[in-house]
């Protein structure tokens, strides 16, 4: 990083990540107040309760919690939605072959929640993630710019992209990188258009790492490394949080383990077999 500290590191990427949220400030005031739950070292997985709601499951799983999945409009809609914006002509003069004619550029990774609200990632000259607005003939339009990088799918580097969309209007995505810390990510919230770099919601001492996935509450599963302090090679085991909003249930769901599971129902056919006997 030629000589600069990881601490600079870290706050030359928070001002890298603000010039790149296409000139609107990333203030916090609209942020709720986040409980850090860590979840322990390793990757968690996805499972689902008895009435189909999603849970999130720790690396050993024997805890869960509830991480309630997005609601996103059917992928036939989403498909038409995309389809109907008018195409965008911002693509690299080297693409072009000498001809402007030729200049293209392209619309993917869309995400429509059940709210009818959009967010397309375009690949051109750049890369930008925008919201996009329904019209009265049901196609859509592109809207605000949200965030931008200047990378594309030729140049290299991390290339703009959104990764999930809420029904609150919350968007979770990629915004750029930084050598040895990983992913600048950004949450940013449609109606308001702030932001606020994800890993800042962390502890101080965890912000090596990258955001995994967002709920429909919002809810923000994270996995991250502790930073060495001085003098110490610090934990480089990576933990799994989870960031939930004041105001949302934090209780873990116990899970049975396999072995106690087990034992109840061999107990319960038992109980069967003998209550069977009693009355046979």
């Amino acid at each position: 990083m030629g000589g600069l500290s990881r601490s600079g590191a870290r706050c030359l990427g928070r001002a890298i990540l603000l010039l790149v949220l296409v000139g609107r400030p990333a203030l916090a005031g609209w942020l709720p107040s986040y409980s850090v739950t860590d979840l322990g070292p390793g990757a968690t997985s996805f499972a689902t309760d008895a009435s189909g709601q999603q849970l999130v499951t720790t690396h050993d799983g024997t805890t869960a919690y509830a991480f309630p999945q997005i609601q996103y409009a059917s992928a036939a809609a989403t498909q038409a939605a995309l389809a109907s914006i008018p195409p965008m002509t911002n693509a690299p003069v080297s693409s072009t072959n000498g001809n402007p004619g030729n200049a293209y550029s392209e619309l993917s990774n869309a995400f429509l929640n059940e709210k009818g609200q959009m967010v397309v990632t375009n690949v051109g000259a750049g890369s930008t993630v925008f919201s996009a607005l329904p019209q009265a003939d049901g196609s859509y339009k592109l809207a605000d710019a949200l965030w931008s990088t200047p990378n594309n799918a030729s140049s290299g580097g991390v290339v703009a992209q959104a990764i999930a969309l809420n029904n609150q209007g919350l968007v979770l995505g990629m915004s750029g990188y930084i050598p040895v810390y990983g992913p600048l990510e950004v949450l940013y919230n449609l109606a308001t258009g702030q932001s606020v770099d994800v890993m800042s919601l962390l502890p101080a001492t965890w912000r090596q790492g990258f955001a995994r996935a967002l709920d429909d509450q919002g809810r923000i599963l994270v996995m991250a490394s502790e930073m060495p302090t001085p003098g110490s090679p610090g934990d480089s085991v990576y933990h799994s949080f989870l960031l939930t909003p004041a105001g949302l249930p934090v209780d873990p769901i116990p899970i049975p383990e396999p072995t106690t599971l087990a034992t109840l129902v061999l107990g319960l056919g038992v109980l069967a077999y003998h209550r069977r006997r009693l009355t046979s």
